[in-house]
């Protein structure tokens, strides 16, 4: 489960420093410099390999469903984001990166299931929490996000950056932290990204590939 351990970790030392007021980016340094500098050279189409690449790393568990399937999905992530930073695709509606949080999340809850009686709740979000994370991103760096030439709109790699950062904050809009807080969730309740985990561990390969091909469409992909 390398993808998942690695989105926590990139999650928590990337999100934390520029998207919570008032926290002091230490160690994460060479973690954000690296995602930084891929970005930057993202208008390439060899720095748009690197960074889809990069991105799907992060997040699919290639160890599951294979590096041959990882590897088409950085092809698909690069293709598709180079076309549309040249003008030759449509964009990523905000709309669609919250719709493929949501779908994502009622698959994995679904398919998790839980303990008779046990609690539960919905995990989801929304336009205006895609838009914020999109400001907080540009805010960062400006090779994060488009949001200031495409309000509404963005790169298929920065929707895959958003959806990446949504399991960290289970779909709501992050909150500012004091230096040395950590978020702290109740264990009754499952965590985005702990259903995920659960469903990768659960199910066959062919299912897991399923899952994050159906993402990838969702994200215009």
């Amino acid at each position: 489960m390398r993808a998942i351990l690695t989105l926590k970790v990139i999650a928590r030392l990337f999100i934390v420093p520029f998207l919570c007021s008032g926290m002091a980016a230490q160690r994460p340094q060479s973690t954000i410099a690296s995602l930084i500098a891929k970005a930057k050279a993202a208008g390439t189409k060899e720095g748009a390999r690197a960074y889809s690449e990069y991105l799907i790393e992060m997040l699919v568990p290639t160890q599951k469903v294979g590096n041959a399937f990882g590897g088409a999905l950085s092809r698909r992530l690069a293709t598709a984001d180079f076309a549309a930073r040249e003008g030759k695709r449509s964009w990523v509606p905000e709309s669609f990166v919250a719709r493929a949080f949501n779908d994502l999340m009622k698959q994995a809850a679904d398919a998790s299931g839980g303990p008779a009686g046990a609690p539960s709740r919905t995990i989801e979000t929304n336009v205006s929490v895609v838009h914020q994370l999109r400001l907080r991103l540009y805010n960062g760096s400006p090779y994060l996000s488009s949001v200031d030439s495409h309000g509404s709109e963005c790169l298929p790699s920065e929707a895959l950056l958003i959806m990446q950062q949504l399991f960290l904050t289970d779909g709501a809009a992050p909150e500012p932290l004091r230096p040395g807080a950590v978020r702290l969730t109740s264990r009754n309740f499952p965590t985005a990204d702990s259903l995920v985990s659960r469903y990768v561990v659960s199910h066959s390969r062919s299912e897991t590939v399923k899952l994050y091909d159906n993402l990838a469409h969702n994200l215009g992909f």
